[in-house]
């Protein structure tokens, strides 16, 4: 197997316990090896990278049928011939804006007149704040990258006066060279022709993606992060990429598309858009409900404190099979993989557990907050007094001698809906559930998304530029490791990191004069990688 090595070199046999890949179906037999190497069943510790998802869901809304067709038709057609642009303008508005923006994008004098446009409209304001604007250009999308096609659509929906002006003077400016002769009606650009013109129901239509597209835009950054808790530009503080919100981005977003897909009579083309609609929702169901693969999705929710089994019964009350199963796989899990564990009691007590916070980012921050479950919903048919009763005998120093799973899902707290950070509740609960809180700690720690590790392949990338390609390899690990703990604040100096590392041939390079080392590297003594 070729991941054996590599997980033996990473230490990882006694740790790796679950992994974020994309939907590529090769993964699904690396998972297999992988698990067969490590002792565990690999498909149920697949968990699909939530980003890849939502591309999907967006490509059909934005694209409708075969949408991954269309983009390997378009892919890689930077000069959108007559075969791109008609390709283009058979997906509708937004194809069509497509169209108008490249052809603006790609001319200079075309960019150049939409800025005088605007300065000249704002030179003709009595506000001095207008006056002081200064002049936008398109944005171009990329079919392969969603939220390109949404900024794209939020800078056309604020240049839209603009473009409708740039576009009229540029039809006139052609029509008159047509009728003096100077140029034929074929010569004409395609985005000048009379169909390929965007009408108010096409920005109506366009106006209307923007809003929908939002909402995937605020389920991607909550979920796009590092699941580290840390200050926020806005003064909270709070994590984002945590996996117990993958459910609620799910559900979050199938609400959304049901309430569009039932009002779509109301919006311009209601037919073409509750296709689009549906054909989203379908793609998100599609993965919804594949849920059951892997008890991470469940078991995060379960065992955060403020959401518990209460989450499912509120929003799963009509589908009592479907709270059976989530609590089959997730009490499966615990049986089979933590509760045979031998646990040493050393422990140290942690740091206090986050406050929560009081604002939304967003309405999906708002919807998070609002799914937070009551203390007696935590604990369903338990009145006050019970629940005042299971704190009082949680308070006690010593827990006593049972089932950790069944014990913890009694012991209730008022305080458990105002609970931000779960790891460190579990963090600071391990020595009253030495088991379960190792379980906790491992579901709760999975990345939904493979956004942050891709980060760092950028982030390695640029470090190993040409000027740099005879980097050894484990100078290149240490740096991308010794990395995001400095920038995490874990560590405030390298030197002392650094001192006992035993680099391949320093010692023999130690004894050379400096001439002499310089030939032995090739011109190079030591190379020095900024963090």
């Amino acid at each position: 197997m070729v991941g054996g090595p590599i997980i033996a070199a990473l230490y990882m046999e006694s740790v790796a316990t679950f992994s974020t890949l994309d939907n590529a179906s090769n993964n699904d037999t690396a998972m297999e090896e992988i698990g067969k190497a490590l002792g565990l069943e690999g498909k149920t510790r697949r968990l699909r990278c939530f980003g890849h998802i939502l591309n999907l869901a967006v490509k059909a809304l934005l694209f409708g049928h075969n949408s991954e067709a269309f983009e390997d038709d378009i892919q890689g057609n930077e000069t959108l011939d007559a075969k791109a642009h008609e390709l283009w303008r058979r997906k509708g508005p937004v194809g069509k804006l497509h169209n108008l923006i490249f052809w603006i994008h790609r001319s200079d004098s075309l960019t150049n007149l939409l800025r005088s446009l605007q300065l000249a409209a704002y030179s003709k304001s009595d506000d001095p704040v207008v006056r002081a604007k200064k002049p936008l250009d398109v944005i171009i999308d990329v079919v392969t990258r969603w939220l390109s096609t949404l900024y794209m659509i939020r800078r056309a929906l604020l240049l839209k006066d603009f473009l409708e002006d740039l576009w009229y003077e540029q039809k006139s400016e052609w029509e008159g060279l047509v009728l003096r002769g100077k140029k034929s009606s074929s010569e004409m650009p395609l985005c000048l022709r009379d169909e390929n013109k965007l009408e108010e129901k096409d920005w109506a239509i366009i106006s209307l993606f923007n809003e929908v597209l939002q909402h995937f835009e605020y389920v991607l950054i909550t979920l796009e992060g590092d699941g580290q808790q840390r200050k926020r530009k806005e003064g909270y503080i709070g994590a984002y990429g945590c996996p117990w919100d993958t459910l609620l981005g799910y559900e979050y977003l199938l609400g959304k598309m049901e309430v569009y897909k039932a009002a779509a009579h109301r919006y311009p083309d209601p037919e073409h858009f509750k296709v689009n609609i549906n054909l989203c929702w379908k793609k998100l169901d599609k993965y919804y409900s594949r849920l059951d693969e892997t008890p991470v999705y469940y078991a995060a929710i379960a065992l955060h404190p403020a959401y518990r089994w209460g989450y499912f019964e509120d929003v799963w009350a009509d589908r009592p099979d479907w709270i059976q199963t989530a609590k089959s796989l997730v009490e499966e899990l615990y049986r089979s993989h933590y509760e045979p564990r031998i646990i040493s009691r050393d422990r140290e007590r942690g740091e206090p557990v986050t406050k929560k916070r009081r604002m939304y980012r967003n309405p999906f921050d708002k919807y998070r907050e609002e799914s937070r479950q009551a203390p007696t919903l935590l604990q369903p048919a338990s009145s006050m007094t019970t629940l005042l009763q299971a704190e009082d005998a949680a308070s006690s120093s010593t827990h006593a001698v049972g089932d950790e799973y069944s014990d913890w899902f009694r012991d209730v707290h008022k305080s458990d809906q105002n609970i931000l950070d779960p790891i460190s509740y579990w963090y600071e609960r391990r020595e009253e559930y030495p088991r379960l809180s190792q379980m906790a700690l491992d579901v709760l720690s999975v990345l939904p998304m493979s956004a942050d590790v891709e980060r760092l392949f950028s982030t390695c990338g640029r470090m190993v530029r040409g000027d740099r390609a005879r980097l050894d390899a484990s100078t290149i690990g240490m740096t991308q490791t010794v990395r995001p703990w400095h920038c995490g604040g874990y560590i405030k100096s390298t030197e002392k990191l650094l001192e006992d590392v035993k680099v391949p041939g320093t010692d023999m390079l130690a004894e050379m004069s400096p001439a002499e080392a310089r030939e032995a590297t090739g011109g190079r003594i030591t190379c020095t990688v900024p963090l």
